[in-house]
């Protein structure tokens, strides 16, 4: 994992958005404009953001710790640009304001905090021990049943595909609840081979966030599956061309997987997140980098 705004391209084109994306709050302290951050002043879900988690769900909005996770981290880079707390130097030609990255920092805080209070507030603890986290939703919620097996619903499935592994790769999570989602989505049906599973077919399309998970864990069983179960069964043989979902059966009787009848898309091949998942699990076994700390790790 690395800052993006560091890179000059990137930099010189998306720091300045980036940048007006926060203003100047009350007394002074930064928060994101109301446009675009509005947070939750009290219940279950105190402090943190209301918004659609992907562009399929845009009908249910709701206060995702993904999305919440990931702002947080998007308010960390913009203000280690601008403090100087990254270890690379800021890109030339980005106006920097040390002051004003400070107080982003500040706030980043401020909102970690609550980010995590309303976790706190959301997770199901081990019946056997109090202390131990068990379950945690994917949104703000105080009570919700855990899932029975996690292919058992489309909102099952969306946590296993989509929003614990977004979740896990912002690198936000205190280590004893990232365990616990590693761990309850290994006990409930999670994976075949180490992909994930949708409803009736499996979807690996953004869980690259599992294999940073198992690696920050220790897991390396867990991520080699995760790799080579990838690699020799979810990408074609030989050509490497990998799609967003496929399915487990072969009604027809050929050599080769039947496609996924709902829509075309699912079975379009060289689907970007998927293809990325060898290259980016591959260097991380090789060279991980920690956000949030001067440490890399090396194999």
């Amino acid at each position: 994992m690395f800052n993006a705004l560091q890179l000059p391209s990137f930099s010189n084109l998306s720091a300045p958005l980036a940048s007006s994306l926060v203003g100047s709050g009350v007394g002074g302290g930064p928060t994101l404009t109301p446009t675009v951050k509005s947070y939750h002043v009290v219940g279950v879900a105190a402090g943190l953001v209301y918004g659609s988690a992907e562009h399929d769900r845009c009908g249910e909005p709701d206060y995702y710790f993904n999305v919440n996770a990931w702002g947080w981290r998007g308010l960390v880079a913009i203000g280690r640009l601008h403090a100087g707390g990254d270890p690379l130097p800021p890109p030339e030609g980005v106006p920097i304001n040390a002051t004003w990255g400070n107080e982003i920092i500040a706030e980043a805080v401020r909102w970690r905090g609550d980010i995590l209070a309303t976790i706190g507030r959301s997770l199901i603890n081990t019946t056997t021990n109090p202390h131990v986290p068990f379950f945690l939703p994917s949104v703000a919620r105080s009570g919700q049943p855990p899932w029975t097996a996690m292919w058992q619903s489309i909102n099952s499935s969306y946590d296993n595909f989509r929003y614990w592994p977004e979740l896990l790769a912002a690198q936000f999570l205190p280590s004893e609840i990232e365990a616990a989602v590693l761990r309850f989505r290994g006990e409930r049906c999670g994976t075949l081979a180490g992909m994930s599973s949708f409803v009736d077919h499996l979807d690996d399309m953004p869980s690259e966030g599992f294999g940073l998970g198992h690696l920050r864990q220790n897991d390396i069983a867990s991520f080699l599956l995760q790799l080579e179960g990838h690699l020799a069964n979810y990408q074609s043989r030989g050509t490497f061309g990998t799609t967003e979902q496929f399915s487990l059966y072969n009604l027809n009787d050929e050599r080769w997987r039947d496609y996924l009848p709902e829509s075309p898309e699912l079975s379009v091949d060289l689907c970007t997140p998927s293809e990325l998942q060898v290259a980016l699990l591959t260097t991380w076994q090789l060279v991980l980098h920690d956000p949030d700390a001067p440490v890399v790790w090396l194999a």
